[in-house]
């Protein structure tokens, strides 16, 4: 039964992983029509056929499932994936990164871990169980945005909003994609650490700018903006935060320079990217960054996102959302140690943060030390057959 159950799941994954990308401030621009988005769900027909199952589309391309439990006085909880996938440079890639291919016992694909895998485990799961007749006592909803890689400003958020017009005040917990189970990537522990992580770092985006006197690269003025610019990078590059086990961090991007190649700009700029720590706050670290910049003339910086770290969700054994992932943890990979944990990257969650404060964050996946640089933004995308029992 179990060797059916990872047949089928692994089939459907393959269709999954060919849905080219959806990430653009444009959904129209590039999202296909909502029902192809929806033709790899539909390849579920006792989750689309059962009494028990409402779905509901939001804000056109997102979806939302209510399964009913049957015990109506325990306080449901909720499961979230996302559908969107980064872009692709597909003449990059080993294999075509929307054909869903299976070489060496992998699915090759964008999205394939990150994050269509975990969106069609969970549908799996709920087939099999309505299936089975086995029914849920607890009532929970599957949560799926369609633009969680570009902030999920209008799927997760819609979605949230669409619960609480309903009526839904509280959830017992939330389950989003998250850290995963590390082998081998931690120096000191012979055993793999499942990392559920119990909050997020905060994301600060800022456009940093320098201004100058422009002219001709024969002759560049002394006092230009590219300088100015690279003066402040480095100081952005080698800036500490408070010294502690975990810090924030910080990453430059470099956008635009000069609009010809010999031409030296009047004004250059880069995009700062913050992850903050959930001890610090938004505040501390812009005070810092002012600080940084403060002996630099003609450098300003303008705040374009900010948004605090998530509030530490409850970790103990007795917390029963917690304590479920721990138990599932132990089953599925029975050598791993199951550990709260910081997700460094940020999630749909953000938008349900006043539904609970049990918020967990996890993808079940083994990762090594050969798999962490391409499993999930990078060139070539896959999702290991033989770790995707969900």
């Amino acid at each position: 039964m179990h060797s059916e159950l990872h047949k089928n799941l692994m089939r459907k994954l393959e269709l999954q992983a060919q849905i080219p990308p959806s990430v653009a401030t444009s959904l129209s621009d590039t999202v296909q029509p909502q029902t192809e988005l929806e033709c790899p769900i539909r390849a579920f027909p006792h989750v689309h056929s059962s009494p028990l199952v409402k779905r509901h589309v939001v804000a056109n391309y997102s979806l939302l499932y209510e399964v009913q439990g049957s015990d109506p006085d325990l306080m449901p909880y909720m499961l979230c994936a996302h559908m969107d996938v980064v872009p692709v440079n597909a003449a990059k890639w080993h294999h075509p990164p929307f054909a869903g291919q299976v070489v060496d016992g992998e699915i090759w694909g964008r999205g394939a871990i990150d994050a269509k895998d975990i969106l069609m485990g969970i549908m799996e799961a709920l087939e099999f169980r309505l299936e089975q007749r086995d029914l849920p006592q607890r009532s929970l909803f599957l949560a799926f945005g369609h633009d969680e890689e570009v902030e999920g400003r209008d799927g997760a958020a819609a979605i949230g909003r669409f619960l609480r017009e309903k009526g839904v005040k509280q959830l017992e917990f939330i389950l989003d994609e998250g850290m995963m189970v590390l082998e081998r990537m931690l120096q000191g522990l012979k055993k793999p650490v499942a990392l559920i992580a119990v909050t997020e770092k905060g994301s600060i985006m800022a456009r940093v700018s320098a201004h100058g006197t422009s002219g001709h690269s024969a002759a560049p003025p002394v006092n230009n903006a590219i300088v100015a610019l690279s003066k402040a990078l480095s100081g952005f590059h080698g800036q500490c935060q408070p010294a502690q086990l975990s810090r924030s961090v910080v990453a430059e991007m470099l956008t635009a320079l000069a609009p010809e190649d010999n031409v030296v700009p009047a004004e250059a700029y880069a995009y700062i990217n913050h992850r903050v720590h959930p001890s610090q706050t938004v505040a501390e670290v812009l005070a810092i960054d002012q600080q940084l910049l403060s002996g630099l003339p003609n450098v300003s910086m303008e705040v374009l996102y900010a948004m605090e770290a998530h509030p530490v969700s409850p970790h103990s054994q007795d917390v029963l959302g917690y304590r479920a992932i721990a138990c599932s943890v132990r089953k599925i990979f029975p050598e791993a140690i199951p550990v709260p944990a910081l997700s460094i990257g940020n999630t749909d969650t953000r938008h349900y943060l006043d539904l609970t404060r049990n918020v967990y964050r996890f993808s079940p996946a083994l990762l090594t030390p050969q798999e962490a640089s391409r499993r999930f933004h990078g060139r070539h995308a896959a999702c290991g057959i033989t770790i995707r029992l969900f």
